[in-house]
C-alpha cells in the first residue's frame, strides 16, 4: 500500500530526494538524452528540500540547475559543477 504523504512536490520522500540530489550534482549523470527528466527532477528536489527548510543544499541544487540550464543554451553537453 502507498503512503500518502503531504507534499506539494508529488510524493517525494526524503530517501528519494536524497538520491536525486547526490545525481544531480554530478556532472557525468547528466545528458540531453533526458534533459526533461532532469528538469523535472531538479524542479521536484528543490520544492523538497525547501519545504524541509534544507535552503545551504537547494541553494546547491539552484546553481547546478542554472549551470546546467546555461550549458543546455549554450548547445554543449550538459552538465553541473560537482559538488
Amino acid at each position: 500500500m502507498r503512503r500518502k504523504l503531504n507534499r506539494k512536490s508529488r510524493g517525494l520522500d526524503r530517501r528519494t530526494a536524497e538520491k536525486r540530489f547526490k545525481i544531480l550534482t554530478k556532472a557525468e549523470l547528466l545528458n540531453t538524452t533526458n534533459r526533461i527528466t532532469i528538469a523535472r527532477w531538479f524542479d521536484e528536489c528543490l520544492n523538497f528540500m525547501v519545504e524541509e527548510e534544507e535552503y545551504e543544499r537547494a541553494a546547491i541544487l539552484r546553481d547546478a540547475n542554472s549551470s546546467w540550464q546555461q550549458q543546455l543554451m549554450s548547445g554543449s553537453t550538459p552538465s553541473t559543477t560537482k559538488v
